[in-house]
């Protein structure tokens, strides 16, 4: 089964929470979608949502080797994508968008998505993955307990209070 924690934030808040992440592991980020599998590899967050609301972060720490495919590009016109990203050492990040009350989450699918097995080191990636929520849940600034507890990072809290 999964693991996850509900997670406000703004673009302030994900360069805190990114600045933090670059501290922890060697990372790199991952595109759910783009034009072409080099393409997938960026150095950040984009700043606009659209086209760019879910990110993986792998922990490079734990060597993955990424298979590349592509879907019929008339459905999704960014194409390409990792096809294994399940059974990789990723977490997912899905930003916010407070204005609309859309909050994101950060999800490890451990060996949900693996039917074969992981093939890294699934203790010491949970450790990783604890000090994240550690992390999350001693810097947010305010939380909400429904219908999940979602932890606010400090600007979003800031914006969700002014609405």
């Amino acid at each position: 089964m999964g693991r996850q924690i509900h997670i406000a934030t703004t673009n302030a808040d994900e360069k805190l929470f990114l600045n933090f992440l670059k501290g922890t592991a060697n990372i790199r980020i991952l595109e759910s979608f783009a034009n072409s599998p080099e393409e997938l590899w960026v150095d950040d967050f984009a700043p606009k949502l659209t086209g760019h609301w879910t990110y993986g972060v792998w922990n490079a720490n734990f060597p993955f080797e990424f298979e590349y495919n592509r879907t019929i590009e008339s459905v999704i016109p960014r194409h390409y994508y990792i096809e294994n990203s399940g059974a990789a050492p990723v977490i997912e990040f899905t930003r916010s968008n407070v204005r609309s009350r859309k909050y994101g989450r950060i999800y490890w699918s451990k060996d949900f998505s693996a039917p074969e097995g992981l093939s890294y080191d699934v203790d010491e990636f949970s450790q990783w993955f604890d000090s994240i929520v550690v992390w999350i849940r001693k810097n947010a600034a305010g939380k909400l307990k429904e219908p999940w507890t979602t932890y606010f990072l400090p600007d979003a809290w800031d914006k969700h209070l002014r609405q």
